[in-house]
């Protein structure tokens, strides 16, 4: 088990964005029978992502999905319980922390090193920004709760550089029998990559991914809460679209 451990480790460090990548999609290949519909919405230039969540493996599934297109996404990952755990390996594949909890010293954070890393990445590639507006997926986090980084995000962009980028809103979409399978083996701390691949061998779960038309905040009304529950109304409306189409 040790020794395991070791090349489990080994491995680790020798990860960056472009083979993570490959395994990500290997992974999802063997285990996953991935839907996506309406990929001509999806830019060629750089752009904000909004996505709902579905499962705790999000990030990683549609990131591999879009590697499958020669696109690029960088998420937000919650900085506490996540990104502390191995700030490296998340450096190296090129994720962005961001920290969540109500704190002054949080908020100097999130504008000097959240919104610096994703303007960097949105003015100097053709790659997205992703990003949950529910927030991190936990057992204590209020689904119905919503964040305005992305209108903070795009707001800031266009100050800096006078020129607005687009949201692409997206709707995830699992069924609760497969939902349960891969939350079963997450956890804010710990997601048990090993023990889901070694118990679900022979299963097969589907995956829905439903990409909207790209939207504009400054064609959307109302305060940056209000125009934020818009974003993540969309991707609701996306996901439930899949959810009426296969039942």
């Amino acid at each position: 088990m040790k020794i395991l451990k070791e090349i489990e480790e080994s491995l680790l460090r020798k990860l960056d964005y472009e083979r993570t990548g490959i395994i990500l999609r290997g992974i999802m290949k063997f285990y996953f029978n991935i839907n996506t519909y309406n990929e001509k919405n999806l830019p060629d230039t750089s752009s904000v992502i909004a996505l709902n969540h579905a499962t705790l493996l999000d990030g990683g599934i549609v990131s591999s999905v879009l590697s499958t297109m020669k696109k690029k996404a960088h998420f937000w990952i919650q900085y506490e319980d996540v990104y502390e755990e191995r700030p490296d390996l998340l450096r190296r594949i090129e994720q962005i922390p961001v920290k969540v909890e109500n704190k002054i010293s949080n908020f100097r954070y999130f504008f000097n090193t959240t919104l610096k890393m994703s303007l960097d990445y949105l003015h100097n590639t053709n790659d997205y920004i992703g990003i949950f507006p529910q927030g991190p997926m936990s057992k204590k986090n209020n689904k119905d709760e919503v964040h305005s980084g992305i209108v903070y995000l795009i707001k800031k962009y266009k100050r800096v550089y006078n020129k607005e980028k687009p949201v692409i809103p997206i709707g995830l979409y699992v069924k609760d029998k497969d939902k349960d399978i891969i939350n079963k083996y997450g956890g804010m701390k710990e997601i048990k990559i090993r023990s889901f691949l070694i118990e679900n061998i022979y299963k097969k779960m589907d995956y829905y991914i439903n990409i909207g038309e790209p939207l504009y905040l400054s064609d959307l009304e109302g305060d940056k809460k209000e125009k934020s529950e818009i974003i993540i109304s969309k991707c609701k409306e996306l996901s439930d679209e899949i959810k009426d189409k296969i039942k």
